[in-house]
């Protein structure tokens, strides 16, 4: 199955709320952003997570230089999803979803795999460079 399928639900709810998007339109560049967002939407949308609580932490992250002017769309789009990821590791550890014990293993594992993941999908062209 592919990754994004197994999140279908949170990416329909997303296309259905999210303005200017159609069932159409191609969201994410890579599995890994749609597993990120539906993450956080999954958990917002049963409870376990307030909205509010993990948009703070992603304005907090959108505020620094990660989108600054003047770069190319992919990449702005791609630091996006950075800021997406970053807020979701604060938040989750914020909330205790994450034990602080083993979070820098767990992060250090997740962006090891993640890194692994872009390369594969870089080096078969299916991911934006």
């Amino acid at each position: 199955m592919n990754p994004i399928d197994q999140h279908s639900e949170e990416i329909d709810l997303a296309l259905r709320t999210l303005p200017g998007t159609s069932a159409q339109a191609r969201i994410f560049d890579a599995p890994w952003q749609a597993r990120v967002f539906a993450l956080i939407v999954a958990l917002v949308k049963r409870g376990h997570l307030p909205w509010k609580t993990f948009h703070a932490k992603f304005l907090e992250e959108m505020s620094g230089d990660a989108l600054a002017g003047g770069q190319s769309s992919s990449l702005v789009e791609r630091q996006y999803f950075e800021c997406w990821l970053a807020a979701a590791e604060a938040t989750l550890k914020d909330v205790g979803y994450l034990d602080h014990h083993d979070l820098g293993y767990m992060i250090a594992e997740l962006r090891l795999s993640t890194q692994r993941i872009r390369d594969m999908q870089t080096k078969n062209g299916l991911a934006n460079g």
